[in-house]
């Protein structure tokens, strides 16, 4: 399905076990931040942040780059450091004043 939507190249090997881990990876991931937001902790929201705004692009555009994935990589390098600004936007907004 990811290569019909994205336009990437057809499976030359065992990549299909590849998107089957990194679907994997990306639910765990969100179960973890899914309970971590859950449990009132402003400490998660910050740790992910700065890694999802370097880690992830620092990763993933040399990845698309050498043609793993091109189409999903790129949209994962660029969607979840925005969505990262999202949540620091959020944690920044539910910060009570110092007054």
């Amino acid at each position: 399905m990811i290569q019909t939507l994205l336009g990437d190249a057809p499976f030359q090997g065992h990549e299909a076990a590849l998107v089957r881990v990194l679907g994997m990876a990306l639910a765990v991931i969100g179960w973890l931040y899914f309970f971590g937001g859950r449990s009132g902790g402003r400490q998660v929201v910050a740790a992910s942040v700065l890694d999802r705004l370097i880690l992830v692009p620092l990763v993933l555009v040399p990845t698309a780059l050498a043609g793993v994935f091109p189409h999903t990589m790129l949209s994962f390098a660029i969607l979840d450091p925005a969505l990262a600004l999202g949540a620091w936007w959020l944690l920044a907004r539910d910060t009570p004043s110092k007054t």
